[in-house]
Parts: structure tokens; C-alpha cells; sequence
């Protein structure tokens, strides 16, 4: 038995000469079978004729490399089974998170260009703005960081990568002088006005309508002092005369135009008729310039009362009672002094208060140039802390869209190597589906094949007791006997044998069905177990089925003598 190892010669019969590759002769031989296809289908030894467990799928193995390639060296899952070493090692090679990085990165790449296009454009946006409307493109910067100030913390939220956004710097130290000096100026300024509204000012011009009131009223009071006592003699004396005008010309009248009699007196000793007229005339002028008197008294008291109220509101109202009693100037010391006196306290109350207001307005012009000034300078400090700040951040989004880039690009080469990896892995993935597909439609067609041929050889065999049989994917077996179908364990022995007797000569016919020459049928001492009627239609189906030479080993002559009854011829050899 070649099958145990050793060395064996080979002979060309007709040359009589030995092969020097004897190996490589039985290799092409044996070509189409593995071992174990070997020894279950042409070799068949004692006690072997059970087919083995290892067969079925061997068998398929075979069908399914035929089948797609011509040639059953090939095997389907050895195939798969490379596929699947291939597809690990380049699972392997693959970066896992190289398309994640990639994709994060050019989303920064693209957020930090953005930033700089926006910083960019900004400047000229503004500057296209501004000279629309008359303005340099340094007035339209600043006016751009003016509102960026002014916006504050909505800005920030809504634009933080823009430059007009950026936090600037602090102040300088000359600009935190300007506007402390400012401030005091401003406390200065507030305080005034606080004081000159609690006077009630409004104006400058209400201030000196008032300070012209006051002194006319303290003039007039003066002037009325002095009329006052003209008017205290002048009225009585004119009433005196008028009266005594009246009398002597009430007498004249009497003398000239009555005969009443009247006492002489002696200036008149001419008689009172000569100077009736005289005396009425000078009468009606006394009387006219008592009344006249009287009036002008009596208007001058009314204008007097009217200023003198005025007088008390506006002491009422700024309280300069108060402010003489500050100046140490008693009641007495009024009546003392005079109109004069207060006259001059009033004005310098006056005085004091035009002092404050043109102070204010010294203040308020002050102010005005310092913030002024400061506005200029604030301005200037300004442009400059926002080209500083411009200038930094444009340089530190270059210098992080670099980063960016040379990341990306350090990326880039894991990234199509994984691409390229993806697509034989997609390829292997592929082949492997479509090797299981096509071995799959293989392995549902192997027992087609095979029930047909081994109902046919079960017939023969059987002299047609059992003319068919069923076998699945995994060589169970089933046979088709009058009764219908039953498992062929429960079948006899005989049978049994019989029907994978059928079975191996079918199986060695498939796997041959390609090749010209048919390897030989080897049993040794294989139909032990049959009687001489299933022996001999066993023998007699081998020879009708099977073109090619069939060994047989026996130690029994039963074989001989069947093949002598059937007519078949042979060759006879024995072994010692």
C-alpha cells in the first residue's frame, strides 16, 4: 500500500524504463484529488466502505474550485481565508481617526481664512463707506473703533474674530491726564451750576435784569426820600396860599359888585374891585400847583409800592437778606448807611453772582477744548491701538492657518493612503462575497449531480429493487424503495454497501469528468461483506460504467469466477 509512505519505483511497461521524477508524475496524476478524496472514491480499502465525514466537504471543496476554475487545486475557503489575512493587515495599516482629524482641521483651515478675509476686507469696507459720505479712510477707522467702543459687548458677541472687536489696549498715561483734568473741570462746572440753580438762574440776561431792578429801586428810594419831604412843605404852603387868594378874592367881589359893608383896611385903602382879577388868577395857580403836587406825590408813592414789592420778591427769591447778614452788615448799620450802602452790598451780591456765572462759562468753554483736545488725542491712540491690534491678530491667524496647513498636509498622505487602503479593502470585500455567492451556488448543485448519478448506478446495482435515491448537502442519505423513502441506516448491510459502492464510483466519475484518462478503481478486498448475487451485479456495473482499469485485490477466488460467468476479461497476478 503506497498510501503508508516509503519510496516507490515507477516503470514505463512498454520501454521498461524507470521515471526519475516519480514524484512529480504521480502529482499530475493525482491532480484532481486531495487525499481524502483519494481514499473515498478510486481507492477503496478493507473495512472503508462507510464513506468518511471529511469527504463531504472536500468534495464540495473540489465541485466548487471546478466548477469556477477548471481546476480543483483550488480551494474557495482557502481563498477566503487569505481574503480575510489580507483585509486584517490592512485594517491595520488604516489610520482610524485620519478622515476625522482631516475633516476638523480644513474646518478650522476654513474658519481662520474667513477671519482673515473679514479682517481684511473691513478696513476698505469701511473706507468705501466713509468716502461716500466725505470722509478720509483714517476718519472712517476711527469712527469704526468709535462704534466698536460704543457697541461694547454686543459686538464682541456677534463678531469676536473681527478686528474691530479686539480688545485694545490701556489708555495711555497722558490721555488718563486729560481725563482727570477733565473731571475736575466738570466737577467744578456742576458745582457752579448746582449753586446758580439753587438761585433760580437760568441765564445771564435774567441776572442783570434783576441787578438793574435792584438799583433802580434803591435809587428811587432815595429820590423818594427826598421828594417825600419837598412834597411835606410844598403842598401845605400852596394850599395856604390858594386858600388866602381865595378869601381875598371872594372880598373883592363883594366890594365891587354888592353893597354889603365891609371894614377898611388900610393897604386897601383904593378898595378891593382893583384887585378882584389879580387875586382869582393867583388864586387858580396856588390851587393848580397844589393838585399838581398832590398827583405827582400820589403816582410817585404808587411806582414806589410796585418796585418796593418787586423788591421783596427778588430779596425773597435770592435770599440776599441772607447774603448781607453774611457780609456782617446788621440792620442798623442799613439805616445807618443808607440806600447808598445797601446799594453797593446789593451790587456786590450781584457782582458775585455774574462773578460765578462768568466763571461757568469760562468752565464750560474750557471743557469744551479739553474734550476736545482729548477726543484728538483719544482718536489718534485709538487708530494706532487698532492697527497695532489689526496687525496682531492678522499675524497670529497666518501663524495659525499655517499650523493648520502643515498639519492638514502631514494628514494628507494618511489620508489617501487610507483611501487607497479603502478600496482594496472594498475589492477584497467584494471578492469574498462573491467566492461565497458562487461557492454557495456550487454547493446547493452538488447534490443534484451527484443523486442523479448514484440513482442510476443504484439501479444497476440493485437490479432495480431501488431506482433512486436522495442525498443533501452533507451526504445524508435517503432511499427511494416501493414503500417511498427511508434514512439508508435503516437499510441492510448488503444494501448499504451496495448503495455507497454507487456513491464512490459516481463521486470519482464527477471529479474525473474533465480529464481523458480516468485514474484506476482500487479495492482491496472491498466487497468482503457481498454476497456472490450483489457481488456479481456489483462487478458486472463496474465494468459497463467505469472506462478505465480497475484493481482489484482480493484473497478469494469467488471474484474470479463471477468475472469468468460475465465474460469480462481480465488479468490475473498474485501477490507472495
Amino acid at each position: 500500500d503506497f498510501l503508508q509512505g516509503g519510496e516507490a519505483h515507477i516503470t514505463i511497461l512498454p520501454q521498461g524504463e524507470k521515471l526519475s521524477e516519480g514524484e512529480s508524475f504521480l502529482q499530475s496524476v493525482l491532480s484532481p484529488f486531495s487525499l481524502e478524496s483519494f481514499k473515498n472514491t478510486v481507492s477503496i480499502r478493507q473495512l472503508k466502505s462507510s464513506t468518511e465525514r471529511e469527504m463531504v466537504y472536500e468534495l464540495q471543496a473540489m465541485l466548487s474550485n471546478f466548477q469556477e476554475s477548471g481546476n480543483v487545486e483550488l480551494n474557495p475557503q482557502a481563498a477566503l481565508d487569505y481574503l480575510e489575512q489580507e483585509e486584517a493587515k490592512l485594517t491595520e495599516k488604516m489610520i482610524p481617526d485620519a478622515t476625522k482629524r482631516y475633516s476638523g482641521l480644513l474646518g478650522e483651515v476654513k474658519n481662520t481664512h474667513r477671519s482673515l478675509s473679514l479682517l481684511e476686507s473691513e478696513e476698505a469696507q469701511f473706507s468705501e463707506e466713509k468716502s461716500l459720505k466725505g470722509l478720509d479712510p483714517k476718519e472712517a477707522m476711527i469712527e469704526a473703533t468709535n462704534r466698536e467702543e460704543t457697541d461694547g459687548e454686543e459686538s464682541f458677541e456677534k463678531n469676536d474674530s473681527v478686528a474691530k472687536n479686539c480688545i485694545l489696549k490701556e489708555e495711555s498715561l497722558e490721555l488718563r491726564q486729560k481725563v482727570a483734568e477733565i473731571e475736575e473741570t466738570r466737577e467744578e462746572w456742576n458745582r457752579l451750576s448746582s449753586l446758580l440753580e439753587k438761585e433760580g438762574l437760568n441765564n445771564k440776561e435774567e441776572l442783570l435784569l434783576e441787578q438793574e431792578k435792584m438799583l433802580q429801586y434803591l435809587s428811587h428810594e432815595q429820590e423818594e426820600k427826598e421828594l417825600g419831604k419837598s412834597s411835606i412843605f410844598l403842598y401845605p404852603l400852596f394850599c395856604f396860599f390858594a386858600l388866602c387868594f381865595a378869601v381875598l378874592t371872594t372880598l373883592s367881589f363883594l366890594y365891587a359888585y354888592t353893597s354889603v359893608a365891609l371894614p377898611r383896611f388900610p393897604f386897601f385903602s383904593m378898595g378891593f374891585s382893583a384887585y378882584l382879577y389879580p387875586f382869582f388868577c393867583a388864586f387858580l395857580l396856588f390851587l393848580l400847583l397844589a393838585l399838581s403836587q398832590r398827583r405827582i406825590f400820589t403816582q410817585q408813592q404808587r411806582w414806589v409800592k410796585q418796585e418796593k414789592r418787586e423788591f421783596e420778591e427778588i430779596l425773597a427769591k435770592r435770599n440776599i437778606s441772607t447774603f448781607l447778614q453774611f457780609q456782617n452788615s446788621s440792620k442798623e448799620e442799613l439805616r445807618e448807611e443808607g440806600s447808598s450802602y445797601t446799594q453797593a452790598k446789593v451790587l456786590q451780591y450781584y457782582n458775585t453772582l455774574l462773578e460765578k456765572w462768568g466763571k461757568k462759562e469760562e468752565l464750560e468753554k474750557s471743557l469744551a477744548l479739553l474734550e476736545e483736545s482729548y477726543q484728538k488725542e483719544k482718536n489718534l491712540w485709538l487708530e494706532t491701538s487698532y492697527k497695532e491690534k489689526q496687525k496682531e491678530q492678522r499675524e497670529e491667524l497666518l501663524r495659525q492657518y499655517g499650523i493648520l496647513q502643515n498639519k492638514a498636509d502631514l494628514i494628507r498622505p494618511s489620508l489617501e493612503e487610507n483611501e487607497k487602503l479603502q478600496e482594496k479593502r472594498e475589492a477584497l470585500l467584494e471578492a469574498k462575497e462573491r467566492i461565497r455567492q458562487i461557492a454557495g451556488e456550487i454547493r446547493k448543485s452538488f447534490a443534484f449531480h451527484l443523486n442523479e448519478d448514484c440513482g442510476k448506478a443504484l439501479s444497476e446495482i440493485t437490479g432495480g429493487r431501488y431506482d433512486s435515491l436522495w442525498i443533501d448537502e452533507q451526504l445524508h442519505i435517503y432511499v427511494n424503495a416501493k414503500e417511498g423513502f427511508f434514512p439508508l441506516e435503516q437499510a441492510s448491510t448488503g444494501t448499504i454497501d451496495q448503495l455507497y459502492l454507487a456513491l464512490r464510483l459516481s463521486m470519482a466519475l464527477l471529479l474525473q469528468r474533465e480529464n481523458r484518462d480516468l485514474l484506476p478503481l482500487l479495492f482491496d478486498d472491498s466487497f468482503a461483506m457481498y454476497d456472490e448475487k450483489r457481488l456479481a451485479a456489483s462487478i458486472g456495473y463496474l465494468k459497463k460504467a467505469y472506462p478505465a482499469q480497475i484493481l482489484l485485490f482480493t484473497c478469494h477466488h469467488r471474484e474470479e469466477k463471477i468475472l469468468k460467468e460475465l465474460g469480462i476479461p481480465f488479468e490475473q497476478a498474485e501477490l507472495k
